[in-house]
């Protein structure tokens, strides 16, 4: 179910964190406790699960007290710089998690020591912040494609062409799009991409509504 994999994202965007944390903790905790920074790209459903069960998940692993710095950019980036900003500056934040590609960029590219851990990134290796001297590590949260459309043909199997409406300015929906018309072409299923920045929002419902057909 949408709950379930909702769920499993989660998990998934905790694992490295916590493993990591735990360590950082047990000397920190001398000091009388952690502080993590939270940087949310935006309020959403989604995102704001990631930081819920991020926060729960640590507090039931670390040993001792930790506080959390929590900061939401609402969509703007630079709001998102500022607050990455704060975070470097900041000496009682040890360790920073960053929901989504904005914040992580945004804080990737000021803090260079401290730990930074991201989730509900789809492709984190494109942002050119994973190497082998990186500070950074998380999880993506990429579907698998081939099973996507395998559902798709399975619950509609006269399928002929579908429209690809994604968001052509994030990085993320970009690569997510180019990575599903490569297994269309495959399995020649024609297929229609529309930017919505590009487009009005009823152009897009209507155009879909015509390239869908069966």
């Amino acid at each position: 179910t949408r709950k379930h994999i909702s769920m499993l994202l989660i998990a998934l965007a905790l694992v490295s964190s916590i493993m990591l944390l735990r360590q950082r903790g047990k000397s920190d905790a001398l000091n009388g406790g952690l502080t993590i920074g939270i940087l949310q790209t935006a309020s959403h459903p989604a995102l704001d699960a990631v930081r819920v069960g991020f926060m729960q998940a640590i507090r039931e692993q670390m040993p001792k007290k930790v506080k959390f710095v929590e900061r939401n950019a609402q969509g703007n980036v630079g709001s998102a710089h500022a607050i990455a900003q704060s975070f470097h500056a900041d000496p009682e934040i040890k360790a920073i998690f960053a929901i989504a590609t904005p914040a992580l960029q945004a804080i990737a590219a000021v803090e260079k020591q401290k730990p930074i851990f991201f989730a509900a990134i789809t492709n984190p290796q494109s942002l050119g912040v994973i190497h082998p001297t990186t500070n950074v590590t998380g999880s993506s949260d990429m579907i698998n494609i081939p099973d996507t459309i395998s559902m798709l043909k399975e619950l509609v199997p006269q399928v002929k062409n579908i429209a690809l409406i994604y968001n052509n300015a994030e990085p993320n929906s970009i690569f997510l799009i180019g990575e599903m018309k490569k297994e269309l072409d495959c399995l020649n299923i024609a297929h229609l991409d529309m930017g919505v920045p590009q487009i009005g929002r009823a152009h897009v419902l209507n155009s879909s509504h015509r390239t869908i057909s069966y």
